[in-house]
């Protein structure tokens, strides 16, 4: 066995960022819905947000004017029934990653993606 570094393939990386994702929903390093990452960023946890491309505008405003103000990267990526799949409920707007380290790989995969990925541009 080496020591290579695994490369993901493109076209698994979104599938990976809901991995990690799960992943960080099972080590309680996540928090979901709009109340809960607002509150999350005012507390100072947040580390990434993540909203969904389908969310509604004011949830939308209200998540990312709150992640300017906290200084919180956010992503637009996937839908509200994929991150309310991933992170246990039926729907969910809005997901904060509160473990740098998950915030990070999950971020550097969302960026990775091409527009076949789904992946929104964000913070721009």
């Amino acid at each position: 066995m080496t020591n290579e570094k695994m490369t993901i393939k493109p076209n698994r990386a979104p599938e990976d960022v809901w991995r990690i994702l799960g992943l960080a929903v099972r080590a309680g390093q996540v928090v979901s819905g709009a109340d809960g990452v607002s509150h999350s960023i005012r507390r100072k946890k947040a580390k990434l947000v993540m909203v969904a491309g389908d969310a509604a505008e004011n949830t939308v405003e209200k998540v990312t004017r709150f992640c300017r103000m906290g200084d919180v990267p956010f992503r637009r990526f996937g839908t509200a029934s994929e991150i309310g799949h991933w992170t246990g409920h039926p729907i969910r707007a809005a997901a904060a990653v509160l473990d740098q380290g998950f915030a990070d790989r999950i971020s550097s995969l969302i960026d990775s993606l091409d527009e076949t990925g789904k992946a929104i541009a964000a913070n721009e």
